[in-house]
């Protein structure tokens, strides 16, 4: 008679196999291409980053003020959100534009992102 555990030990030594055929595969795919880097930004180009940048941060929380000030805390809570969602939406296509396509799948900061786009479109 088998025991209940035969059939355990079977399915661990079969996951031990797929885990061993994965780790060979991963090792016979070729280097993946170097990452570009941005280069060094002058003092100009380095305000317009921090400019930009704290202007994706202010302009939602002044939105935001100016709605509850007017009309009241549920306008500006409200208000302020659609501020954050418009600026990830600018974000996230600024992103797409001007970081490499080669680096499109990694996670970017807001200052990375905002790096990228003054590189090449301000301080060229």
């Amino acid at each position: 008679m088998i025991s209940p555990n035969h059939n355990l030990v079977c399915h661990f030594w079969l996951l031990l196999d797929k885990v061993s055929v994965m780790n060979e595969q991963l090792e016979d795919r070729p280097m993946a291409e170097p990452i570009e880097l941005p280069e060094k930004l002058s003092r100009r180009c380095e305000a317009a980053v921090w400019l930009l940048r704290i202007g994706f941060t202010l302009v939602p929380i002044a939105i935001g003020l100016w709605a509850w000030s007017e009309m009241g805390w549920l306008y500006g809570l409200l208000a302020w959100l659609m501020a954050i969602f418009v600026g990830m939406i600018v974000l996230s296509k600024l992103k797409l534009a001007h970081i490499p396509f080669s680096q499109h799948e990694l996670s970017h900061s807001t200052y990375t992102i905002l790096k990228w786009f003054v590189i090449k479109n301000i301080c060229r």
